[in-house]
């Protein structure tokens, strides 16, 4: 599919893409209907679609290296490198509650 963008003509990408969690390398799932053009966060909700486990996007970063640094949900795949077949990794982000007490 041809889209015209900023006076030129892209062509959109149908991609494969597995998802590998980023500390024990293990496989989560393989995403089939991903375009080039979808945001980080696009990603991230094909994800949760795909296994409800991880509804919480926000916890969920996305990376293109196992220790690389976290994707911003704003990009697109194409504009950091993402191509069909590329693995890419994710880490669910722990939740710290900080209990304050104030005395006074």
């Amino acid at each position: 599919m041809l889209l015209a963008e900023s006076g030129l003509v892209w062509i959109r990408m149908d991609l494969q893409l597995e998802i590998v969690n980023a500390k024990s390398n293990k496989p989560l799932v393989t995403v089939y209907d991903v375009l080039d053009t979808f945001t980080v966060e696009e990603l991230k909700k094909h994800i949760a679609g795909k296994k409800p486990k991880f509804r919480d996007i926000n916890r969920l970063e996305l990376r293109t290296e196992p220790k690389g640094k976290p994707l911003k949900d704003e990009v697109t795949l194409r504009e950091v490198g993402i191509k069909n077949e590329s693995i890419v990794y994710f880490k669910v982000q722990k939740i710290f509650s900080n209990s304050i007490s104030s005395e006074m």
